[in-house]
């Protein structure tokens, strides 16, 4: 299984960096802005990104004053939020709260943005508010093509458990 989670952090810019490329200094001077509308940095990249090829995007933030997510993707890349519940005196389990819906325009054609792809302006854009405890699992196709919501708890769960991830808890999600 190979999938890939992902996350993205908009970090100051190397000096030489901010010298030679104003495109990146001006997403670092919006970074705040970028923080409560991460649909803003999607479109904003898009529109400064010269190379050619093109793909499906997840973006997640946290409010800076209130325990908000504020999430935008577009395409089949999203994410999931499960929240801790107890199931008795001693246990805990993970709930389902929230799941991002896909963009397709039919099956296994995803809204993308870049080289002949569509508007950035398409991209959806969610407020989540969170609890303590909550984990928010980001992802691309490859993940969510692979595993469904019950099989990405099954690979969390016995975190939670204390237990380390292994190769067996990983081949029983797959197979559930």
């Amino acid at each position: 299984l190979s999938s890939f989670i992902f996350f993205l952090m908009i970090r100051r810019p190397p000096r030489s960096t901010q010298s030679r490329s104003s495109a990146a200094s001006d997403v670092y001077k919006r970074q705040d802005q970028y923080i409560s509308k991460p649909k803003q940095l999607l479109i904003h990249s898009a529109q400064l990104t010269k190379s050619i090829g093109s793909s499906t995007l997840c973006i997640a933030t946290l409010d800076q004053t209130q325990p908000i997510l504020i999430t935008s993707y577009i395409g089949d890349s999203g994410y999931v939020v499960y929240r801790r519940v107890k199931k008795d005196s001693a246990n805990e389990e993970l709930q389902l709260v929230c799941k991002s819906e896909e963009q397709t325009h039919s099956f296994n054609f995803p809204f993308q943005i870049g080289t002949h792809g569509d508007s950035p302006n398409k991209a959806l854009e969610f407020k989540h508010e969170l609890q303590n405890g909550d984990i928010v699992v980001l992802g691309t196709d490859g993940l969510f093509d692979n595993m469904d919501e019950d099989q990405i708890k099954n690979v969390i769960q016995p975190v939670l458990c204390g237990k380390e991830i292994n190769e067996d808890i990983l081949n029983n999600a797959a197979k559930s």
